[in-house]
């Protein structure tokens, strides 16, 4: 199994996460995001 990282769309090496500064707006548009998906997966399920 191989496991990949990425940051706004670009590779990270997993050596570098431990450099990586998330801010508190990173983290809620993150999760803001995970709910779009589901609401919208959600939504589709129902049709």
């Amino acid at each position: 199994m191989t496991v990949t990282y990425s940051v706004n769309g670009e590779n990270v090496k997993f050596e570098d996460l431990k450099n990586l500064e998330i801010t508190k707006k990173d983290y809620i548009d993150y999760i803001e995001a995970i709910k779009k998906t589901a609401n919208d997966f959600h939504k589709e399920q129902k049709c």
